[in-house]
């Protein structure tokens, strides 16, 4: 808009005023224009890699400016561009197309970065940008041949209100309160970091006992200690993006790919972390484990980031700060997640899916009353896959909706055709994941498989975990209420590593809280005295809240007593019993003599 408003400024003066200033007013319309020019690449530049380095900035802007600046000074002797006669007219000179070679050059150059780095666009910088150019170059033909016209000011304009039309606000890239950069930040600015043809050094961060600090601190306190570690590694480099990638997972990527540098800030992020774990900022430790990785070469996509917080998770650790290397982790590349996607769709279609049920234990009644069904699945061969390999990929997918169909029917055949109720068998609780959680024909097709095998609804306790309980309430919440009112209990499973505050579990209609097994473990597993009050802290939250208790992983004599004295009602484990298949699992209910505590 400048230039154009220069252009039409030296148009009226031509003629009435001194040559030189005449000709310092076009000299200044056609650096604008290409300062323009060279920002619209740069913009194009941030668009696919989401970052700008300051040799670029040189390579992109300085550098070219200066030539646009050291041409119009040599035109000012040799008139070979454009000239300004005695008279204050303006001329064009016999070279004049080498500023419509400008144009094509920065027209070119900005078309192949897109059409290269097309796959890191955002779907807004993948219209607008092409249209710009189009624009642009349309502009410039048209100013070839009717050079009076100076369209190439009013397509640049055009490009001006279209990138400002497609920016978004700032907030949408920020956590809550926080000053850090959210999921959607980190997936804009560095999904093009994370692929084969790219070389980038990361640090993933997992803080375990997320859900009880959500649970028990101030919110300002605990965006207060984000802050500190925000601050903390900012000041150790500016050349860091620190991103939370969800409530207790922070993702730090660095600017370049210098493995030295990598390892040094990987040390200092891992002294951070010791320091606000021992402070008093939080009054409570924490419990984190944290991975230096690379891409292409530990992790190449989106998508093997989430898996890797996902393996961060089964490290529960409860008495320091643990590191791991990311081949301890065992990821899946997109190929082995496509091999294994395709086992599940054969085990279901070839019926190699069993259900396996672990009874529970009821320490009021000191008998078995009720149980859990687990899915598991076999491979071409034969041999058992682990669950926790094929559930996280299948849950990616409409795979996971099939296999909870599949449970769900055969857990009410074996409630129907074993008649387990005379044996004092309650309820089988059945896993239902967020996916499902978010079906609009969730409550209709569960009522529909209990009226198929004629199960009462008390009969079906329904799983749901603590994180897919805080996270798309609308939907969750109708159908938890639907189907509460049709007399379907509900339980949250694996209490104590998500991240729903104390107010969002007291808004469920719960009947049961699974403890964790990570918690349950921890005591056991340590001489310190703080991991049996963070335990005993876990349980007196989850009795406040209405529901029984139900201790998961439960594996010795003396856990089990432990465990009871501490108010749990109900205790599931190895001690009792390992999952069963259904004809030892109907034994073992029928006889109903579990082992003594």
């Amino acid at each position: 808009m400048l230039s154009a408003f220069i252009d039409i400024l030296a148009l009226s003066f031509d003629g009435t005023v001194e040559p030189l200033l005449l000709y310092l007013l076009h000299s200044l319309k056609y650096i604008i224009i290409y300062t323009s020019l060279s920002l619209m690449l740069i913009y194009a530049s941030i668009a696919v890699n989401q970052r700008i380095h300051g040799r670029n900035i040189l390579r992109l802007l300085i550098i070219p400016i200066i030539f646009i600046i050291s041409l119009l000074i040599v035109n000012y002797n040799t008139g070979l561009i454009f000239t300004v006669s005695a008279g204050g007219r303006f001329e064009y000179g016999s070279y004049f197309a080498l500023f419509y070679l400008l144009d094509t050059y920065y027209i070119s150059v900005t078309s192949f970065l897109l059409i290269k780095g097309r796959k890191s666009l955002s779907r807004n910088h993948k219209i607008i940008l092409p249209a710009v150019i189009l624009i642009i170059f349309f502009g410039t033909v048209f100013d070839y041949f009717f050079p009076q016209a100076s369209s190439v000011q009013f397509t640049l304009t055009m490009f001006i209100t279209m990138v400002f039309c497609c920016m978004q606000s700032p907030n949408e890239y920020y956590s809550d309160d926080s000053l850090m950069l959210n999921r959607e930040a980190f997936i804009k600015m560095c999904d093009s970091r994370f692929s084969p043809n790219s070389h980038t050094q990361c640090i993933a961060v997992n803080i375990h006992n997320i859900g009880f600090i959500t649970n028990t601190m101030e919110k300002s306190r605990i965006l207060h200690a984000e802050g500190i570690f925000l601050k903390s590694m900012k000041q150790f480099s500016r050349k860091l993006l620190i991103f939370k990638f969800a409530n207790g997972q922070y993702i730090i990527v660095m600017d370049e790919n210098n493995p030295n540098e990598a390892k040094i800030v990987f040390e200092e992020t891992c002294n951070i972390m010791g320091l606000l774990s021992s402070s008093n900022r939080l009054s409570i430790p924490i419990y984190s484990t944290s991975c230096a990785f690379s891409s292409p070469n530990d992790v190449s996509s989106i998508r093997m980031v989430e898996d890797l917080f996902n393996a961060l998770k089964l490290y529960e650790n409860m008495d320091n700060l643990l590191t791991v290397e990311p081949s301890e982790l065992k990821l899946k590349s997109d190929a082995e997640i496509i091999q294994i996607e395709e086992l599940v769709q054969n085990a279901l279609n070839e019926k190699r899916l069993e259900v396996y049920f672990q009874p529970i234990y009821n320490a009021i009644e000191k008998k078995f009353t009720s149980a859990e069904a687990l899915i598991r699945m076999r491979d071409n061969n034969g041999n058992f896959l682990s669950p926790d390999i094929f559930i996280p990929i299948a849950e990616k997918s409409s795979l996971i909706i099939d296999i909870g169909n599949f449970v769900l029917e055969e857990v009410c055949k074996v409630i129907s055709e074993e008649h387990l109720s005379d044996y004092g068998l309650e309820y089988i609780e059945v896993n239902i994941s967020m996916v499902e959680c978010l079906q609009s024909n969730l409550a209709s097709n569960v009522i529909s498989v209990l009226k198929k095998h004629r199960v009462f609804p008390n009969q079906i306790n329904l799983e749901i975990t603590e994180t897919s309980s805080s996270e798309f309430t609308n939907i969750v919440d109708t159908n938890i209420k639907t189907l509460f009112d049709k007399n379907i209990s509900f339980s949250l499973d694996d209490f104590g590593t998500g991240y729903s505050s104390l107010s969002r579990i007291l808004s469920l209609p719960l009947k049961l809280i699974k403890i964790d097994k990570s918690l349950i473990h921890a005591p056991f597993n340590s001489s310190e005295k703080k991991s049996m009050i963070l335990l005993e802290s876990f349980i007196k939250t989850a009795i406040s809240t209405g529901a029984e208790i139900v201790a998961e992983g439960v594996e010795t004599k003396e856990m089990a007593r432990e465990i009871i004295k501490l108010g749990c009602k109900y205790i599931q484990g190895y001690y009792f019993s390992k999952p069963l298949a259904r004809e030892d699992f109907v034994k073992i209910i029928r006889l109903n003599q579990p082992a003594e505590v």
